[in-house]
């Protein structure tokens, strides 16, 4: 793998951009939850970032149990509202589905990053996946896939990019 930096100034603000809407769903989607006594499970792909559902993490569903469906651990114990419930749980159900069309619904997509820094995201996968992170001075790829010419990304040692993956880290952790 070869690795990469970009330091425009228009792939630096298209990343800010992502991830501050990330931050704004993420936000949305804790408060959400809370109305429901819950914590929200997010889902992260490549170029998406999704409110999937609620967790509860105290084993105590809102209103009813019945009302959820069963958690799924392969998606860090994801419920969400049940579509048939027992008669017995109708008016309860009509009430959550009431609140539960009020989560955040959009999708924060990262397509425009790709484009940014000249790679193609699909190809970059099919040609064994990468690694990105972004600094406040650059964004920092390490792929198989060579940048399109024009992009501004420029090939990098891999000590710089394990240096600022480690600087990045420390950031995070203090």
């Amino acid at each position: 793998m070869s690795y990469y930096k970009n330091e425009t100034k228009h792939a630096i603000d298209v990343a800010e951009r992502i991830k501050s809407a990330k931050t704004d769903l993420f936000n949305r989607a804790v408060e959400f939850s809370k109305l429901l006594n819950a914590e929200p499970v997010m889902v992260y792909s490549g170029t998406r970032t999704t409110f999937h559902g609620v967790k509860f993490p105290n084993g105590e569903f809102y209103l009813n149990a019945g009302l959820w469906t069963v958690p799924d651990r392969k998606l860090n114990n994801l419920c969400r509202p049940r579509k048939k419930v027992p008669a017995t749980l109708k008016i309860e159900s009509i009430k959550l589905h009431e609140l539960w069309s009020k989560k955040p619904n959009e999708d924060v997509r990262a397509d425009e990053i790709y484009a940014a820094i000249g790679l193609d995201y699909m190809a970059m996968c099919m040609s064994g996946g990468g690694r990105m992170f972004t600094t406040t001075t650059g964004i920092y790829i390490q792929s198989n896939q060579k940048p399109s010419d024009g992009s501004g990304t420029v090939e990098i040692l891999g000590s710089e990019f394990e240096a600022a993956k480690s600087m990045m880290e420390k950031r995070e952790d203090a």
